[in-house]
């Protein structure tokens, strides 16, 4: 399946890091982790728990990176109402402990790679209409 997140540096906002994030590592991650997640009839427990850590990591950053984006937006549209959610979505995956069970693991590895995937989108677009400005 190809990737359909563009490739870009997302520099970090002020106080974040030091670094520019890895949008390519981070959407590759979700790649493995969707494709992990259609094994039948669960993925590998070592694979939950590498993908679950990866993710995890990798939704810290973007959830401090989206916030900024956030607020740029015009609150109270329907745009900002969608992406609040989806930024929501995201801290709600990351707030949630440790699971118990394999099935119960996956499906916290499902939310993980949803809030990456759809974080990296926020971005995307924040990127390409930073780049039309």
């Amino acid at each position: 399946m190809p990737d359909h997140h563009p490739q870009f540096t997302v520099e970090p906002a002020a106080g974040a890091h030091d670094y520019p994030l890895d949008t390519a590592l981070m959407a590759a991650t979700v790649q493995r982790a969707h494709r992990a997640l259609r094994s039948h009839p669960l993925p590998r427990p070592d694979d939950t728990e590498l993908l679950t850590s990866l993710l995890h990591s990798h939704l810290v950053l973007l959830v401090r990176e989206t916030r900024p984006v956030l607020a740029a937006m015009d609150h109270g549209t329907l745009e900002w109402d969608r992406q609040k959610a989806v930024h929501d979505a995201a801290r709600r995956a990351l707030e949630a402990g440790p699971t118990h069970g394999l099935a119960a693991a996956a499906t916290h590895l499902r939310e993980l790679a949803t809030g990456v995937e759809r974080l990296l989108a926020l971005l995307a677009d924040a990127h390409q209409g930073a780049d039309h400005t």
